[in-house]
């Protein structure tokens, strides 16, 4: 990542970036092709791939919704890998699994690392998409309504602000359960790559399901209720998807509305950021150079 650091932000490019923000006519939905294009992919996603492809070989999906986390800042490296049908890797770790009996609240990870990945469900949507490329119809459907099932056995608990009570009676957080918006965010990404493998109107239930937390107000990372962050740019990246794969403009909205607020606050006038860390410098530059892509891809 050191090599790819700009230490410095552009008048111009900023200038740039905000009047793509200027709300205006929502565009059209372009099936699928509107974000991340290859020839706009940053270098550090390139470089991404090419880690990916050593550490768990060219078995990558080329759907598009399969490939964006490989486009986003977090770009997916998390060493994971699915040998169908019951040895899962993630972070080194390797377990056995049972496709039919998948517990996104507990499951086989302790760690905070290895259970984010394992309750994205990623690495599943990643191998049903893998087979539904290579012909495997079957096996494509069964891993994909493997993770749907999942899904639906460990729903949002509600109300989404008020967080369960445990047995012993302490209160859980969205976290406990698999519902905090970080797991959510990379949850729907795998629901987006499961239409690869199902048709659309199979999966959007649950897309919605997930997409209710990350246009929620109170849990958004980032203003009115709490400092910009690179996390809620990949929420609004990612809700530029949703507004493409469900047709649905207010989506699109809301992640429009919500960058053109926090931009003006990511950097000082400068051009440093205000996030944490030089390092994170670097990460906002990178993070919003792609929404400037992804902006001009859908016409703004």
């Amino acid at each position: 990542m050191k090599t790819f650091l700009k230490w410095t932000a552009t008048a111009a490019a900023a200038t740039l970036l905000l009047a793509t923000l200027v709300p205006s006519a929502s565009a059209a939905p372009d099936e699928g092709g509107a974000l991340g294009r290859e020839k706009d992919w940053t270098a550090p996603a390139k470089r991404a791939q090419e880690l990916l492809k050593q550490t768990i070989g060219d078995d990558l999906p080329n759907h598009p919704y399969c490939q964006r986390p490989l486009e986003r800042l977090e770009l997916m490296i998390n060493a994971s890998d699915f040998i169908w049908p019951s040895t899962l890797t993630i972070l080194g770790k390797t377990v056995q699994v049972d496709i039919n009996n998948i517990d996104l609240k507990t499951g086989p990870y302790t760690d905070p690392s290895r259970k984010l990945w394992w309750r994205s469900g990623m690495w599943l949507a990643w191998r049903a998409a893998v087979f539904a490329e290579n012909g495997q119809g079957p096996e494509a459907q069964l891993a994909a309504r493997a993770l749907l099932k999942a899904i639906s056995l460990n729903p949002e608990p509600a109300p989404a602000t008020d967080p369960p009570a445990a047995p012993d009676g302490t209160s859980l957080k969205p976290s406990d359960v698999g519902w905090d918006y970080g797991t959510v965010y990379r949850r729907s990404q795998a629901l987006l790559c499961l239409s690869a493998s199902l048709p659309i109107a199979e999966i959007t239930p649950a897309i919605r399901s997930h997409a209710r937390v990350l246009t929620d107000p109170a849990r958004y990372p980032g203003p009115p209720n709490r400092p910009v962050h690179n996390h809620g740019l990949l929420i609004n990246l990612h809700l530029l998807d949703l507004a493409d794969a469900l047709n649905d403009p207010s989506y699109r909205e809301t992640a429009l509305t919500r960058m053109a607020t926090d931009f003006p606050q990511v950097f000082s006038e400068a051009g440093v950021s205000h996030e944490s860390s030089s390092h994170y410098h670097g990460v906002n530059y990178l993070g919003w150079t792609d929404a400037m892509f992804a902006l001009q891809n859908i016409g703004r």
